[in-house]
């Protein structure tokens, strides 16, 4: 009897270790995106590492940099953008990339004024594009998304 309960408890152990972790293909997997508090601040977005977009200042780009080079590489990987609205409330933009598709998630539940359709939106795309490039700087649109709103998203460095 007592090796059924250790039996048992190992396994409830190491399903809930796998509960904060996403799969990727191939069976590996990422680390869940940091937890989203109200308010979340930009500071707590800069510190948690999303890419964050402050009114046009854009801060950690370096990691949206990265996160292109993994998909040119057909590395997993997955990146969140956060911005504010001019009331300071964030969106969220989650990209997670599985080495062949990206499964965008738009988040707009903490956006006090996003009228009564807000909440998280998910869709899987074929890829990322760089859309126009000028005076340096690339926009960056999703493509072949599988639902209409997918391919609304769009980042300029």
């Amino acid at each position: 009897m007592q090796m059924k309960t250790i039996s048992l408890l190992l396994t409830v152990v190491c399903l809930l270790a796998a509960c904060g972790q996403k799969e990727q293909a191939g069976g590996e997997s990422t680390p869940a995106f940091p937890e989203l508090t109200d308010p979340y601040r930009a500071e707590k977005a800069i510190e948690n590492g999303d890419v964050v977009n402050l009114h046009s200042r854009i801060a950690n780009w370096e990691r949206w940099e990265q996160f292109m080079k993994n998909v040119a590489q057909q590395t997993p990987d997955q990146v969140r953008i956060t911005s504010y609205t001019i009331e300071g409330d964030p969106t969220f933009e989650e990209l997670v990339y599985d080495g062949k598709k990206v499964v965008f998630t738009y988040d707009d539940s903490m956006d006090k004024y996003g009228g009564k359709d807000k909440g998280r939106q998910t869709t899987t795309c074929e890829g990322i594009a760089i859309a126009s490039k000028s005076k340096g700087k690339n926009e960056y649109i999703l493509k072949g998304c599988d639902k209409e709103f997918g391919q609304y998203f769009e980042l300029s460095n």
